[in-house]
């Protein structure tokens, strides 16, 4: 055994032994510190995953700028949020990732970038990297690229750029456009009246539990069997039925979550299965089984809105909850490719 193996142990057992009738409170004081230690570890990775793919496009982009101006970059450089099908829009933010900035657009032939200045003291590549590991500061700047792109959503096609997607000079932003021409052109074609929209299902377990009998002709076998027997008969049987209770809530968590994601793709243009998130993101006790993201026909809308309220009405009483967020920029459905000519961006 470990040297720290055995010092917990040594003061579990002090604890247990000082007051008998704290094992409850003791299993929920370190279940607390478990769930901190988890949420401490996920954000250290999500912070360290921004680091690297910031880190990998500051390095695109700080090559086109060597390759622009001979130098490392100037004290402002250009932040570009997306880039849309018009080359004016009615309505832009007066601010974007950098107070007192302004959003404008770049315009090329057709098509524009929506940009606005960013100081290299915050978003350079030293500060950039230093200013990912402050959550409020993260926090601040991605709520204030999100603000952008859902003011830019409703007025045109949009093709979104990833979080701290940066150039170094307008010119940097002009290639962009001008060797990614046909490649912007093809996906705003295809988001062109079409929205993304999230939809998380939960699952209220223990609520499942309660009425598993009513959906399970073999939990309703078993539990009409244990009645009926004398309480020691009945034990192994006891068993048995909890173990297919168990086994017909996770049989019955697919199948909702499968007809949920199927129907409403049916009613999309493409759809797509995120990786399931736990407790220590979500925030819920419910359990997440599915994580889906959807392109929407606007036309389409309202018999989806009706499809999902089918759903929520069907499943609802069993302790399924269905969450529908949206319209958001369609990352999900947008494929960009990753060259040299400008930075990463998708």
């Amino acid at each position: 055994m470990n040297n720290w193996q055995a010092e917990a142990r040594r003061l579990v057992r002090e604890r247990l032994a000082a007051e008998p009738g704290r094992v409850a409170a003791l299993w929920a004081e370190v279940e607390a510190e478990a769930w901190q230690e988890v949420r401490a570890v996920v954000k250290a990775a999500m912070v360290e995953a921004l680091l690297e793919e910031v880190g990998r496009v500051d390095k695109e982009t700080r090559r086109q700028g060597d390759k622009e101006t001979g130098r490392q970059g100037d004290e402002e450089g250009v932040y570009v949020y997306g880039v849309v099908d018009c080359t004016e829009l009615a309505d832009l933010p007066a601010s974007g990732v950098g107070e007192n900035y302004p959003v404008t657009l770049h315009a090329y032939r057709d098509l524009a970038a929506v940009v606005s200045a960013a100081p290299l003291d915050q978003f350079g590549e030293e500060a950039l990297k230093a200013n990912l590991a402050d959550m409020a500061w993260l926090e601040a700047r991605v709520r204030a690229h999100q603000a952008v792109l859902d003011a830019v959503l409703p007025q045109a096609a949009l093709v979104p750029m990833k979080f701290a997607t940066i150039y170094f000079s307008p010119d940097g932003v002009e290639e962009l456009l001008a060797t990614r021409y046909d490649e912007f052109i093809t996906q705003l074609a295809h988001l062109r009246g079409r929205r993304e929209w999230g939809l998380k299902l939960y699952c209220d377990e223990a609520r499942l539990v309660d009425c598993i009998a009513e959906v399970s002709p073999e939990v309703q076998r078993l539990r009409a069997e244990v009645e009926s027997k004398p309480q020691g008969a009945a034990y192994l049987l006891a068993r048995k039925l909890q173990e297919t209770s168990a086994q017909e809530v996770e049989r019955i968590s697919l199948e909702v979550a499968d007809d949920t994601h199927t129907r409403l793709a049916e009613l999309s243009v493409a759809a797509r299965l995120n990786p399931l998130q736990g407790p220590e993101i979500t925030g819920r006790a419910e359990r997440m089984l599915l994580n889906g993201a959807y392109l929407v026909d606007d036309a389409a809308l309202d018999a989806f809105r009706a499809t999902l309220a089918e759903c929520a009405a069907q499943h609802g009483e069993r302790g399924f909850q269905l969450e529908l967020s949206g319209p958001w920029p369609a990352y999900n459905f947008v494929t960009l490719r990753e060259d040299a000519a400008g930075a990463t961006d998708g």
